[in-house]
Parts: C-alpha cells; sequence; structure tokens
C-alpha cells in the first residue's frame, strides 16, 4: 500500500526498502492507495520514506503472476505456462504477442489471464 506522498509499505522480508535507497529513480507499484496516516507498517512490513520513491502507481494486481502476501497467491499455472514458452524462441515470442504487446493496457492484461482484482 502507498499514498499520493510516495510513502509506501511493503513486507519487510523483502528488500524493497534497501533497494529503494540505493536506486536513483524508484518507482513503486501498489495495490491499494491508502491515506498517509494509514501507510503505517503493521506487523512484518516497513514503511519507504517518500524521499526514496519517485513515482506511486497503483496497479491492483500488478503482482500477477506472482502473488502478493494476503491478497492473492502465485498463479503457479500462469508461471508453467511462462517456463514452458521460455524454452524456444518461437514459444516464447508468441507469450510476449499474447501477454505482453497485444494487451492494451494492464486490465486487458488481466482479464486475458483470468485475474480479477479480488484474487480469484
Amino acid at each position: 500500500k502507498g499514498d499520493r506522498g510516495g510513502g509506501v509499505t511493503t513486507l519487510s522480508s523483502r528488500n524493497d526498502r534497501l533497494l529503494a535507497m540505493a536506486s536513483r529513480k524508484t518507482i513503486a507499484v501498489i495495490e491499494s492507495l491508502v491515506e498517509p496516516d494509514q501507510v503505517l507498517p503493521g506487523p512484518h512490513e516497513v514503511y519507504i520514506a517518500p524521499v526514496h520513491i519517485d513515482a506511486v502507481v497503483l496497479a491492483p494486481g500488478g503482482e500477477h503472476p506472482t502473488g502478493c502476501a494476503g491478497l492473492y497467491d502465485i498463479d503457479v499455472n500462469h508461471m508453467a505456462a511462462y517456463v514452458t514458452a521460455a524454452k524456444d524462441k518461437s514459444s516464447f515470442q508468441q507469450y510476449l504477442e499474447t501477454y505482453i504487446l497485444n494487451p492494451k493496457d494492464h486490465k486487458e492484461y488481466l482479464a486475458k489471464v483470468g485475474f480479477t482484482v479480488d484474487g480469484k
């Protein structure tokens, strides 16, 4: 989650804060936009200060096909399809066209893979 000013909360098990601090530019993709007083970290979370964030992008489902703890799991079937497609140039090109190049936006991509924002 994050706020309009650039404050972001993420899992403490990840290195996101360290990476943001070490990066020249950081774009945070968030699942939910909250008020600044709601971005405070809970158990097992860390706060990344706005000074380390250059832009915040609200993109529910933005971690698909990987998961977002507490919201949705890894899409194992899609990950398997990606791994299979990545084995040769032709099938990988088809994967790119289907899931990356042809969808006009993130919403269309999510519809193509059958993912809804509630994770089902």
